[in-house]
């Protein structure tokens, strides 16, 4: 009779368990999609969507037109930035 209630008890256990786990699988799904993490990229490609040289680049940087970051020696820049200063310098 003792191992009826011990199978009981985990089986309540395991019941809740699934409940729990049932529940954070609904707020998952009802959660807004995240969105993608920025991308960054090195000078050739921050030179290809800019379509510039990698001196005008550096002039650029240097007047701090445009922001970047320092990586273990490299230096990066994020691909949104990008597109914002092509907005925002557009020749109409």
């Amino acid at each position: 009779m003792e191992e009826i209630f011990e199978l009981i008890k985990a089986f309540n256990r395991l019941k809740e368990k699934v409940v729990e786990i049932s529940g954070k699988i609904d707020s998952l799904l009802k959660a807004p999609p995240q969105q993608p993490e920025s991308k960054y990229v090195e000078e050739e490609g921050a030179c290809k969507i800019l379509k510039i040289s990698p001196r005008t680049l550096a002039k650029l940087r240097a007047e701090k037109k445009i922001p970047y970051i320092k990586h273990r020696h490299k230096i990066l820049y994020l691909v949104d930035n990008l597109h914002e200063y092509l907005q925002c310098n557009i020749k109409r």
